[in-house]
């Protein structure tokens, strides 16, 4: 009987350890993730620097640079970033305006919405740009009832229509 308690003291403990350890190893795979994803952004900053300031062989000019999403407390409401840049030659200002629309489906029907119609924060389609290394433009979003995302259509273009760039964002790439 002694012997059978004992085996039962040690079962206990050994449990007790095994959670401990399972715990543990949670907190450790989270840290993991949290570190590997904070690299990853602080790699894409750097990338980012070195476009703009050595371009090397990339295609110079301006350039709708990136376009980032975050989600709110309410699931139909973004936030949105938008980084414009100009590549290679840093010794002048470029300014112009760009025009952002979200497009996707109402049922079946495709529908392109322009960025002043769902934000707040923007009170025509037309956002100013003027800089001479990049420029970011922060604001919010709400996705109308019924309207299921496909993706975001940027286009920047210069005051004097010389140089333009557009680009399209996966809305499922930029959201997960």
């Amino acid at each position: 009987q002694q012997q059978v308690t004992e085996y039962r003291q040690e079962l206990v403990r050994l449990e007790r350890d095994q959670e401990v350890n399972r715990h543990s190893l949670r907190e450790a795979q989270s840290t993991i993730r949290k570190l590997e994803q904070s690299l990853k952004e602080r790699k894409s900053e750097i990338s980012f620097y070195k476009r703009i300031m050595a371009p090397d062989d990339l295609e110079t000019g301006l350039q709708v640079f990136r376009m980032d999403l975050d989600a709110t407390s309410n699931p139909d409401r973004w936030r949105y970033n938008l980084v414009l840049s100009q590549i290679g030659d840093n010794n002048r200002f470029v300014s112009g305006h760009v025009k952002v629309h979200l497009v996707g489906y109402v049922g079946e029907q495709r529908q392109r919405l322009a960025l002043h119609r769902i934000s707040d924060s923007r009170e025509d389609n037309e956002i100013e740009f003027r800089f001479r290394y990049f420029q970011s433009v922060d604001g919010d979003m709400t996705i109308p009832e019924g309207f299921e995302p496909n993706s975001i259509q940027v286009e920047a273009v210069t005051d004097n229509g010389q140089e333009t760039s557009e680009r399209e964002f996966l809305w499922q790439g930029k959201t997960g």
